[in-house]
């Protein structure tokens, strides 16, 4: 039986709680302009709520396996697909 506390990840991944290994910049930017919930959210703000919260990081070690790309920021468009017609 699996422990229903467990998620069942893909081979490769990991989950950890330290937070030493969360890019706490990146984080910030794609909370504060990405998201809906933080947009705007000063970076302090951000660092208090990673500071009181128990943070999750979840890691693809394969991703790496040759060479090694950063992970992209999510893209947002901005065109208007009405104008573009």
């Amino acid at each position: 039986m699996t422990d229903p506390l467990t998620p069942d990840f893909p081979p490769g991944y990991e989950v950890s709680t330290d937070t030493g290994r969360i890019d706490a910049a990146r984080v910030h930017t794609w909370l504060s302009a990405d998201s809906y919930w933080a947009k705007g959210r000063s970076r302090d703000k951000q660092d208090s709520a990673m500071a009181g919260s128990l943070n999750f990081g979840v890691y693809d070690s394969t991703a790496c396996a040759g060479s090694c790309s950063p992970p992209t920021t999510p893209t947002v468009s901005t065109r208007n697909s009405a104008s573009s017609h």
